[in-house]
């Protein structure tokens, strides 16, 4: 997929002048970029052809749009997607590279192909009130986008077979000290297949003894792909999911309160997932996985693996 395409290889991409200012809004200026790993993958000619949102550690909410780029020198505009121009610092890394295509579907609110939370269901993305009610309208009504913010809930999250949350850039979902459920999100049993990807669930909020997970699912009717997934200061473990065909790519629970993982799946693929400094187990269950791959699990209390 070209966006994945993308996203791997700006992860090294730095801003080496152009962009230092705080310049007006849909200014066209010229960034000068290095790459670690050499040239940049592709020349992508055109109006909108993708965006990229910076990571600078005191500014993180501009989006560029790009016009053009020969590789080394790219054409943008500055304050693309209403956001606001900032000063930036020298050297300046970028991220979250969308193609037009992806754009076009999102549309300025909801389509039927991708609902945008925020656009589409004025739900909060700074982490002031709460976004239960939208959570549960914008699934309802079909695949959800979920853009870069901090997202405040008090219940579960109940995800359905053949729903989908999804995002590009940053979220943050993080329940509130007085949640009420189980985890913050519930993984549902029927038929269809349930795609999770690229959020981060943050349990600090949580007091010690209210015993919520981040990912709950219990169901021998599974089907579930959970993508990029952070999962960390839970007040009990990280996952707890039981079912089949079940797909966990790069998932990361650490510095929970229970264990990493606890797991009672069938016919299904872990890759590349971590389990790091929880206070009980790294992973840990009854479990026949058909593959197990590049899986990490260090500096958990009671053992790595239970």
């Amino acid at each position: 997929m070209l966006t994945e395409l993308f996203v791997r290889n700006l992860a090294s991409t730095v801003v080496v002048t152009g962009g230092m200012s705080a310049v007006s809004s849909d200014t066209v200026e010229t960034l000068t970029v290095e790459e670690s790993d050499g040239i940049f993958p592709v020349v992508r000619e055109g109006h909108e052809q993708f965006h990229f949102k910076d990571q600078n550690p005191k500014h993180g909410e501009e989006i560029f749009s790009c016009v053009a780029t020969n590789g080394n020198h790219w054409k943008v505009i500055r304050g693309a997607e209403g956001s606001t121009p900032v000063q930036h610092d020298r050297r300046f890394a970028i991220r979250q590279v969308i193609t037009s295509e992806f754009l076009q579907r999102l549309g300025d609110g909801s389509t039927t192909e991708l609902c945008n939370l925020v656009t589409g269901f004025n739900a909060d993305p700074t982490g002031r009130t709460l976004v239960d009610d939208e959570f549960e309208e914008a699934l309802e009504s079909g695949p959800v986008y979920l853009p870069t913010g901090r997202y405040r809930i008090s219940r579960p999250i109940n995800i359905h077979p053949g729903q989908v949350l999804m995002s590009f850039g940053h979220p943050i979902i993080k329940p509130v000290a007085s949640f009420g459920g189980d985890a913050a999100i519930e993984l549902l049993d029927g038929s269809g297949s349930t795609r999770l990807e690229n959020v981060e669930l943050d349990g600090s909020d949580l007091g010690a003894g209210t015993d919520i997970y981040g990912i709950f699912a219990e169901t021998r009717m599974l089907d579930a792909e959970v993508r990029h997934v952070r999962i960390t200061g839970f007040s009990n473990s990280g996952m707890i999911l039981s079912g089949r065909s079940v797909m966990l790519d790069r998932v990361n629970c650490s510095g929970n309160f229970g264990s990493g993982f606890e797991l009672n799946l069938e016919d299904s693929v872990m890759f590349a997932c971590r389990a790091i400094d929880n206070k009980r187990y790294g992973f840990v269950g009854s479990y026949q996985i058909a593959n197990m791959i590049g899986c990490v699990s260090r500096n958990n209390k009671l053992g790595n693996l239970g």
